[in-house]
């Protein structure tokens, strides 16, 4: 075979696999992970954590809540009413804030066994 149709046999495997991508590597793709609050018993003063205290998101971001506490139902409710969560023990429930301010919240049934807590939107 001659050099000129081994180099063209070559161009136009390579042409090929560019079009196909057949022998392209894929893209590794990582989700990051969102903004989330945990709630945790933590046995002792205050007996149940807000983590983090304060929480920095984008407008319509979702904010992923998740109950650590396999004994009880905890909220994520803003003090002026913005957002009200009910998480479930032992689950997670996901919501999102449309207007930015920055929201103290607090926990509906346990509002005096939280420590403070504060999310800002942007």
């Amino acid at each position: 075979m001659h050099a000129r149709t081994k180099l063209g046999i070559a161009v136009a495997a390579i042409a090929l696999v560019s079009q196909t991508g057949a022998l392209a590597t894929p893209a590794l793709r990582v989700q990051e992970a969102g903004p989330t609050i945990t709630i945790t018993n933590t046995g002792s003063e205050p007996p149940y954590t807000f983590s983090p205290a304060q929480l920095e998101v984008k407008v319509g971001q979702p904010v992923t809540v998740t109950n650590n506490d396999a004994n009880g139902v905890h909220s994520v409710t803003a003090k002026d009413k913005t957002f009200n969560v009910d998480v479930p023990p032992k689950s997670s429930v996901t919501f999102t804030v449309s207007k930015a301010g920055t929201y103290d919240y607090v926990c509906t049934y346990h509002s005096d066994a939280h420590n403070p807590a504060s999310l800002s939107v942007s």
